[in-house]
């Protein structure tokens, strides 16, 4: 019988599918780790991906430079306020990005919204692509990533992510990066064993078209 290949997925559900760590831990995780990361090296880089025919192509990596605790806010509701604006529109008064990384100098921001197992993105989907393209009409430069498993469990989410070209952080490269680090002896499992690849495209030359693609953007 071959053994199933476990992904980051099978770490959100320990100890028991149903009683589990909530995505708040996780994403508390993640944004200690990207600190402590850039800020031992301010070079350090994580890959990305678009997604084409239900593939994950690598596309430019995520360089956010060195952070601080003032330029990385975790669930902090998006308002008129960060951006220095006069106003807000309506529409986007409840988003609350689970990551945002600010630049408000250099009028620069990244949103990443995180999943783990049991949500699907489409409730806010759009209105975090909308709210991105209201920013960059007014000068601002914004990215806006989803952190998720390769092994994502809600395949609906697939087709917007590729509709609306949203590049994605996969958690296992996240585990890989956490592995020489203090936060890699935080778990009792090896984190070889969910920090596994993704299923690459059947046509090879998909791959290099979209990554230049990618870089492109």
């Amino acid at each position: 019988m071959t053994e199933t290949q476990k992904n980051a997925t099978y770490l959100f559900e320990l100890p028991d599918r149903h009683y589990h760590s909530s995505e708040s831990w996780w994403t508390t995780f993640f944004s200690m780790l990207l600190l402590y990361r850039t800020r031992k090296n301010s070079q350090w880089t994580l890959p990305t991906y678009t997604y084409c025919g239900g593939y994950s192509v690598e596309s430019a990596p995520f360089e956010p430079g060195r952070l601080s605790l003032a330029d990385l806010i975790v669930e902090a509701p998006l308002s008129k306020y960060p951006f220095r604006l006069e106003s807000w529109p309506l529409e986007f008064l409840q988003l609350k990005p689970d990551v945002c990384i600010l630049n408000a100098g250099m009028c620069q921001a990244t949103f990443i919204e995180v999943k783990t197992i049991g949500a699907s993105i489409a409730k806010n989907h759009d209105r975090y692509v909308k709210a991105r393209n209201h920013l960059r009409t007014l000068g601002w430069s914004v990215d806006f990533y989803y952190l998720l498993s390769h092994g994502h469990e809600h395949d609906d989410d697939w087709p917007l992510i590729e509709r609306d070209e949203v590049r994605v952080m996969h958690w296992e490269d996240v585990l890989r990066a956490a592995m020489d680090t203090p936060f890699g002896e935080l778990f009792d499992h090896p984190l070889t064993e969910y920090a596994t690849e993704p299923s690459k495209p059947p046509d090879p030359t998909l791959q290099q078209t979209e990554s230049a693609r990618g870089g492109e953007q």
